[in-house]
C-alpha cells in the first residue's frame, strides 16, 4: 500500500476546503479550471460539498447519484436548477461521463473499487479532478492486491495532491511502512496535464486545511515515509 501513497505538492495551485465542517468536507486544488460537470456519488444526509462547489462555479451543472435516500438534503435555492438527482447507486461505471472537464466526488462505502476496475484511461482523462474516499473493508480491513490495483489505475493519468486519513476508522499497521496506514482515507487527484511544477510532499499530515471526520476524536498525525518522501 505504501508504494502508491505518493503525494505531490503543486507549486502553482492553491487549495481550499469545500463542504461542511468535519465529515463531508474535502480539500481540492483551486485554479481557473473550466469544469463542465460536477458528479457527486454518495450523498446520504449531506450535500454541502456540492452546494459549495456550485456556488463558486456558477455555470457548472451537477448530477448526484444515491439510491439509498428518499430526498436530497437541503441546499441553497440559487443552485436548485443545476442539480439533477439520479436515485440509483453506483455499481461500476454506470454514471454519466459525457463531459470533458468533469469534477468527480465519490464516497460510496467500498463501491469505488468496482467503479475504478471498469474505468479506462480514456474515461479518467475526462476527469479534471477527483476527490474519493477509499475503504479497506471491515473495521480492520486489508488493503489487498485487488484494491491496490484499482487505486493504481488513477496514477496513470492523475497525481495525488492531497491525503487525509479518516479518524472514524482505525489505523492499520503496515510492517513495510514507518507509519500506519488508515483503514479509510480521502484522496484528491488532479489530471497531469493541469499541473505545472511540483515537488514531493514535505508537510506532516493533517494539513492546515483538514478537519477531523469524527469531532470527538483527535485527527491522525502521519509523518515520514510514505507521506513525506
Amino acid at each position: 500500500m505504501n508504494d502508491i501513497i505518493d503525494i505531490k505538492t503543486p507549486l502553482d495551485l492553491t487549495k481550499h476546503r469545500f463542504g461542511r465542517s468535519n465529515d463531508g468536507g474535502y480539500v481540492i486544488a483551486m485554479d481557473d479550471f473550466k469544469y463542465d460537470l460536477l458528479i457527486g456519488c454518495g450523498i446520504g444526509d449531506d450535500i454541502s460539498f456540492e452546494d459549495d462547489f456550485l456556488t463558486l462555479y456558477e455555470k457548472v451543472k451537477c448530477i448526484v447519484y444515491d439510491g439509498t435516500i428518499s430526498h436530497l438534503p437541503k441546499y441553497r435555492s440559487a443552485i436548485k436548477n443545476r442539480i439533477e438527482w439520479k436515485k440509483e447507486n453506483v455499481l461500476g461505471k454506470n454514471i454519466d461521463l459525457s463531459g470533458k472537464q468533469i469534477f468527480l466526488k465519490m464516497d460510496i462505502e467500498g463501491g469505488e473499487y468496482k467503479f475504478l476496475e471498469e474505468m479506462t484511461n480514456n474515461d479518467f482523462r475526462k476527469l479534471a479532478q477527483i476527490v474519493m474516499e477509499f475503504h479497506s473493508g471491515g473495521q480492520w480491513g486489508d488493503w489487498d492486491e485487488y484494491k491496490i490495483k484499482c487505486i493504481k489505475k488513477i496514477f496513470d493519468t492523475h497525481y495525488l495532491i492531497h491525503f487525509h486519513s479518516n479518524n472514524n476508522s482505525p489505523l492499520k499497521h503496515d510492517v513495510d511502512c514507518l507509519n500506519s496506514i488508515p483503514c479509510v482515507w480521502e484522496g484528491t487527484f488532479i489530471r497531469k496535464d493541469l499541473i505545472g511544477d511540483f515537488v514531493d510532499n514535505e508537510d506532516e499530515l493533517p494539513t492546515k486545511w483538514d478537519e477531523q471526520n469524527q469531532v470527538l476524536r483527535a485527527d491522525y498525525k502521519l509523518c515520514g515515509f510514505p507521506y513525506i518522501r
